[in-house]
């Protein structure tokens, strides 16, 4: 991580699950947030701005395939302790569908796991 923050950013915006994890795993590793100087609030102008600008990113590797990227833009899987996918469940109350009960208890093993 200190590796990266010597480096110019290109964000998502603030409450975006990609920045906030980022500036969270910076923080947990007491490193000065990185120098941000473009906040781009989607994903194509991110990538835009990353093709034409000598910037660096991040973004959920998920959300993108590397081919579909534009051909000067190199995507580097990135795997902090600090970064992880909360998820969560909601459904209506007083009712909960047999799809449901069963995701749950998918979602409860695998956290126990």
């Amino acid at each position: 991580m200190s590796d990266l923050a010597g480096y110019q950013w290109a964000g998502s915006s603030k409450q975006e699950f990609a920045r906030v994890q980022l500036e969270r795993a910076f923080a947990l590793e007491a490193i000065p947030l990185p120098d941000l100087v473009l906040e781009a609030n989607n994903l194509p102008a991110l990538l835009l701005a990353v093709s034409r600008m000598p910037l660096v990113s991040m973004v959920n590797s998920h959300a993108v395939s590397a081919e579909s990227l534009p051909a000067n833009i190199v995507m580097l899987p990135i795997r902090p302790e600090q970064i992880r996918c909360p998820i969560g469940m909601v459904w209506r109350r007083g009712y909960i569908s047999s799809i449901a009960l069963r995701a749950r208890a998918l979602l409860q093993a695998a956290a126990r796991a």
